[in-house]
C-alpha cells in the first residue's frame, strides 16, 4: 500500500479501489457517469442499489458517506429549490486519475535510486516520454 499525503493507493485492489474505498468508489462512479448533473443521495442510494448490487446499503450510509466526500473535496454541493442536497463531482475524472497518478510520481522525487528503477519500468514497458 502507498500512501501520500492526501491520496492511499492499494495495490493490491483494481480500478477506482486502489485509491478510494469501495461504497467512496461507487459512489464517485455514480456521480461521474451522471451526465455532469447534480445528482441527490436518493438517486445514487437507488443507484447503488441495481448497478452495484449493494441493497445491504442504507439510504443515511450513502448520505454520510456523500457528506465526508463533500468535507474531503471529492464532491461539491448545492441546495435544491425542494431543499435536498444536490452533489456534482469537485473534479473530472481525468483530474482525479492525474492528481492520484502525480501523487504516487512525487513520492518519487527525492529518492535518486526509485527514479532509476522508475526509468526502468518505464523502458521495460515501452512507455515514450
Amino acid at each position: 500500500m502507498f500512501s501520500s499525503k492526501h491520496i492511499t493507493f492499494d495495490t493490491s485492489k483494481t480500478g477506482l479501489e486502489r485509491s478510494l474505498g469501495p461504497l467512496t468508489a461507487a459512489v464517485m462512479n455514480i456521480v461521474w457517469n451522471n451526465g455532469n448533473q447534480p445528482i441527490t443521495v436518493k438517486e445514487v442510494w437507488k443507484r447503488a442499489e441495481k448497478d452495484y448490487q449493494r441493497k445491504d446499503l442504507s439510504y443515511t450510509t450513502i448520505a454520510s458517506t456523500m457528506t465526508r466526500m463533500y468535507a474531503n473535496g471529492l464532491l461539491k454541493r448545492q441546495s435544491s429549490d425542494a431543499g435536498a442536497w444536490l452533489y456534482s463531482p469537485a473534479e473530472t475524472w481525468n483530474a482525479y486519475h492525474k492528481r492520484v497518478v502525480f501523487s504516487i510520481m512525487d513520492s518519487f522525487a527525492g529518492d535518486e535510486t526509485d527514479l532509476i528503477y522508475l526509468r526502468q519500468w518505464l523502458r521495460d514497458h515501452e512507455v515514450e516520454v
